[in-house]
């Protein structure tokens, strides 16, 4: 289970069911993704939530909303539509735009919801669990001067 964010609360925003619904949803992504945890992940998850927004606007139906939220070690991006299954498009794009979304998302998937459907994935944050010690020091990784002092006497 992915421990809770206590930085960032999920963030939820309704968007249009137009040619601007991907843009709203990168700029949104870009306004509430968790500043401890999600900003090595911002990238990713700009991208793929406007896969997950141009998918939903192409083949869901209105409304549209974007929900966010952080587990410290993943981002949760859930795109929510008012139309039934859309994971199945007959079209080369429809289908190249889920395999964007399988090859960089570390899991996705659909689910129903009350309000339609919800198209969601998470995206790896790239924050390292702590030890119950405290954060795990970072190791060198070598380099010119790796070893140095283990080098014994000089003469």
């Amino acid at each position: 289970m992915c421990p809770m964010c206590v930085v960032t609360p999920d963030a939820r925003t309704s968007l249009p069911a137009t040619v601007e619904a991907p843009q709203q949803a990168r700029a949104f992504v870009s306004e509430v993704v968790c500043p401890e945890h999600g900003a090595l992940a911002e990238d990713a998850a700009r991208l793929l939530v406007s896969e997950l927004v141009t998918h939903a606007a192409v083949y869901g139906a209105p409304p549209l909303s974007l929900q966010i939220g952080c587990g410290v070690h993943e981002l949760r991006l859930e795109v929510r539509h008012g139309g039934s299954s859309v994971l199945e498009p007959a079209d080369p794009d429809g289908q190249l735009r889920l395999l964007l979304i399988d090859k960089i998302a570390r899991d996705h998937g659909e689910s129903p919801d009350p309000e339609g459907t919800v198209l969601w994935c998470t995206v790896s944050t790239g924050a390292l669990p702590e030890s119950p010690e405290g954060p795990t020091p970072v190791r060198s990784s070598g380099g010119p001067r790796a070893g140095k002092d283990d080098e014994g006497p000089h003469l």
